[in-house]
């Protein structure tokens, strides 16, 4: 049953990205609007225009919102090819963030 998605991540990952996503689902809605998304960049001092890139890139439906799977699937491709399609502009941001949310994600509020 395992999603193309999340092939070869560890189930450790996957709870650490499940865990992150309950974090930024403020509203319980089970998915991450984009104002959601913002506002906890923001709060890791992600610039604007840095988490919009990456909200698009997660938002694969293009639905304005982020569901578990879109989350999860977003960070497991972040080094693949989808990525770098577009010049490796989205992977410099991706790392930026990643890195930001690592150190401070114990600090948002759930």
């Amino acid at each position: 049953r395992t999603q193309p998605s999340t092939a070869g991540m560890s189930a450790e990952e996957r709870e650490r990205l499940r865990s992150l996503f309950h974090a930024y689902d403020v509203d319980h809605s089970g998915q991450i609007e984009k104002n959601e998304f913002l506002t906890i960049c923001a709060e890791l001092q992600v610039s604007t225009d840095e988490a919009e890139r990456i909200f698009n890139r997660l938002d694969v439906d293009q639905d304005g919102t982020v569901t578990l799977m879109e989350f999860i699937g977003g960070f497991h491709d972040r080094y693949g090819e989808v990525m770098e399609a577009d010049g490796g502009e989205v992977s410099v941001a991706w790392l930026k963030f990643e890195n930001k949310m690592g150190e401070q994600a114990k600090f948002i509020p759930r």
